[in-house]
């Protein structure tokens, strides 16, 4: 309030990219199932600091508490702008997103393309999310890749703005990160 009071736009910086899990699974056990993983079904961990985890940003129930996370930026600090700093990785292998991934090709690709992919059985397929991009499995996973990460940031904004209409929401993206 004094901020706005003396004119100040207000800004909140909001990490995207990590909860320091050690102490939110405790307050939220089912946030295990918003883990995100890599090819070898480990937590992807921000750098070298083993105990963050990204977090699936394409999971419901992870998205339904940031929307809290910016519900209480918007109404409770009256903040202007919403950063989301280190919006750079998409889905992996956590079992949301190779549902979502499944789901992806069986909409988009009929049975003689997904075929052509090399996938026999559409419910075993696991995405490839390592390596070059030299098949067509994979340049599919990197597009999915891409438009879950679109998505998810679509989502955010709508809610932010369904808050409050001039509500101004920026990230700090880097494509669907290394895969």
């Amino acid at each position: 309030r004094l901020c706005h009071d003396a004119g100040l736009r207000i800004g909140v910086y909001n990490f995207s990219g990590a909860f320091i899990w050690e102490l939110f699974f405790k307050e939220m056990p089912q946030a295990k199932d918003w883990v995100l993983l890599d090819e070898h079904g480990q937590p992807r961990t921000y750098g070298k600091a083993m105990y963050r985890y990204f977090w699936n940003r394409n999971h419901p129930d992870a998205q339904a508490f940031y929307h809290g996370l910016v519900s209480f930026s918007i109404q409770d600090i009256q903040t202007d702008l919403v950063h989301l700093d280190n919006y750079d990785l998409g889905p992996g292998t956590d079992k949301n997103s190779v549902q979502r991934f499944r789901d992806y090709l069986r909409t988009h690709f009929s049975q003689d393309q997904i075929k052509q992919m090399g996938i026999s059985e559409l419910d075993t397929v696991q995405p490839p999310v390592t390596g070059p991009a030299d098949t067509m499995l994979h340049r599919v996973w990197l597009d999915f890749s891409a438009q879950s990460l679109a998505d998810s940031y679509a989502d955010i904004t709508r809610y932010a703005r369904s808050l409050r209409k001039d509500m101004l929401m920026e990230c700090n993206p880097g494509g669907p990160g290394n895969v």
